[in-house]
């Protein structure tokens, strides 16, 4: 007997929204999970599900505004996992924000610098993106980005 054919994966998109840091270089908005959501605790790049027809940008900007009350800009596609046992396909995305986050679903919200980020507890699923933002991040730090 073969095995039950995987569910379809949905598709969510992660928002890495970085902040000027005041002694230069940047610093990433990092959400914790509030009570009741799945992976309660956890620290991840805020975002949600791209809804049929809706680009992966658009559902940034409407997650974004919908989750924290900020309006991002996505520049580019920091990359993207796919996560079949999970049925989740996560793509991350560099934003740039205008205002400060209103916790409305998170219970916590801090900015991290790039030296920091494997001192926080992220979700499974937004680990694999700490190497390519910490490539970033230093590499805004000296100018380069």
């Amino acid at each position: 007997m073969s095995p039950a054919p995987l569910p379809p994966l949905r598709h969510v998109v992660g928002a890495a929204v970085l902040y000027p840091d005041p002694g230069g270089g940047c610093r990433v908005l990092a959400a914790r999970r509030g009570p009741g959501m799945s992976g309660a605790g956890l620290w991840e790049f805020p975002g949600g599900k791209v809804e049929p027809g809706e680009s992966e940008r658009d559902a940034l900007q409407r997650e974004l505004m919908e989750e924290l009350g900020l309006e991002v800009v996505p520049l580019w596609r920091l990359g993207e996992v796919e996560r079949p046992e999970r049925s989740l396909r996560l793509a991350v995305w560099i934003c740039a924000a205008a205002g400060e986050p209103i916790l409305k679903e998170h219970d916590a919200a801090q900015l991290v610098a790039a030296d920091d980020l494997d001192g926080i507890g992220w979700s499974e699923p937004d680990r694999p993106f700490l190497p390519g933002l910490r490539a970033e991040m230093t590499a805004q730090a000296r100018g380069q980005g």
